[in-house]
Order: structure tokens, then C-alpha cells, then sequence
């Protein structure tokens, strides 16, 4: 099914107030997710504030969804996203585009909270390496 199909059932589940899950396409959240075997369990922006930091899952203007990272603020309060295993940032995530927040996933079959130490530790690593990233996603535009 996908994400478009499931927005309806997203917005039950988050007006029941419990989270939903799904397994996400895609290998922008490399190394933390792999495509077809981690699934992840996001809840609503408003019981989980999305920050710097969080994984977001998102609606870009064009109407895809996509699930990254929040790695900075506009000065007008949008987010700046990228993937975990993306160069290029993408910026002006607008508030209300924002679906759900990340709970925590599984990693095959281990739950990892958000809130869990190791994977902060995690989100601090790629926080720090994410200039590396882009600029070789800069350097391969640029080959290209």
C-alpha cells in the first residue's frame, strides 16, 4: 500500500492518539533503514514536537512523502531535511507539511526507541558528519 493510500488510516490512528507503522521505501535513511526489512512508528507532531534532530515524515508541495531528518531551521521556522544518506539538504519543510515524528523503529525485529541513548548517539554522529555528505553530494552534481 502506499503512503497516499494510507494517509487516511495514518490520521485515524493519530485521532485515536496511538502511533502508526509502516515499512518505508528507499534508501535515503541508509544506514538506519533498510528498505523492505526495518519499519518505523511515527506519531502525531502534536504528541511529539518535531525538532532538530527527529525524523519527520513529510508531504513535499509536489505530494511525495518522505521520511528524513530534520537537520536545521529556517529563519521563518521551516525545517531543513536530509537524508540520513543524502548530500543535498532540502529546505523549506513547511510546519504543516509535517505527517508524524518518529517514535522509534525496528531493526528487524529490535525495537529502538527515539528516546533510546545509543541511537542519540546515533543522531549526534550523522548530525556532525552530515557537512561530509553534502559536500559529496555537491562534488558528484557537479561531476555529473
Amino acid at each position: 500500500m502506499k503512503l497516499e493510500e494510507a494517509l487516511p488510516l495514518i490520521e485515524a490512528a493519530f485521532s485515536a492518539g496511538v502511533s502508526f507503522r509502516f515499512f518505508p521505501r528507499g534508501t535515503s535513511m541508509l544506514p538506519m533503514l533498510r528498505q523492505g526489512i526495518d519499519s518505523v512508528s511515527i506519531v502525531s507532531p502534536k504528541l511529539r514536537e518535531p525538532k532538530v534532530g527527529e525524523v519527520i515524515l513529510y508531504r513535499r508541495k509536489n505530494g511525495a512523502f518522505v521520511l528524513h531528518r530534520a537537520i536545521g531551521r529556517e529563519k521563518d521556522g521551516s525545517f531543513i531535511c536530509r537524508g540520513d544518506n543524502q548530500g543535498i539538504p532540502e529546505r523549506g519543510v513547511a510546519q504543516d507539511s509535517i505527517i508524524g515524528v518518529l517514535e522509534g523503529y525496528y531493526k528487524g525485529e529490535a525495537w529502538i526507541s527515539a528516546d533510546d541513548f545509543e541511537y542519540k548517539k546515533y543522531v549526534k554522529k550523522r548530525m556532525k558528519t552530515g557537512w561530509l555528505r553534502n559536500l559529496k553530494g555537491i562534488l558528484r552534481k557537479i561531476i555529473k
